[in-house]
């Protein structure tokens, strides 16, 4: 489970300072931190409601097409998936923690890391949905 963790604090240290390193997000470091997290959070709940939710519903014969949803409970949805998220990283004092912990790393293992993330995201947002969609086209799932 610490593992997990770690992977989870590390794609956000290198999501947020690639966000101070670009600028993408005019203001502060809280601006910074703060958009961070909320690009963050969609990387991981857009997979999230497609591989989690959207079978559930469907398993208990509630059919809520895409265009039909109700806003209010998309919006609920996302507030309690990204809970966990800001509570983890809203604060200063955990972003210097992670600071402090990846902030010396190796260049060669920062790069070699950097792909895997890369890769990760890919998966998360491309293809993981691409494949539930074809699954549901032909009523696999």
């Amino acid at each position: 489970m610490a593992r997990i963790i770690d992977a989870f604090d590390y794609g956000f240290y290198r999501l947020y300072k690639f966000v101070l390193a670009h600028k993408f997000v005019m203001g502060d470091k809280d601006d910074k931190r703060i958009s961070s997290i909320a690009i963050y959070i969609l990387i991981y709940t857009i997979p999230f409601n497609v591989l989690v939710i959207a079978p559930i519903l469907r398993a208990y014969k509630i059919h809520i097409s895409r265009y039909e949803m109700s806003g209010l409970l998309v919006y609920l949805l996302l507030i309690l998936e990204a809970l966990p998220f800001c509570i983890r990283y809203w604060k200063e004092e955990r972003v210097q923690k992670l600071e402090e912990r990846w902030g010396h790393e190796d260049p060669y293992m920062r790069k070699m890391r950097g792909w895997l993330l890369l890769a990760m995201t890919i998966i998360n947002l491309i293809l993981i949905p691409l494949f539930v969609i074809i699954l549901c086209h032909y009523h696999i799932l």
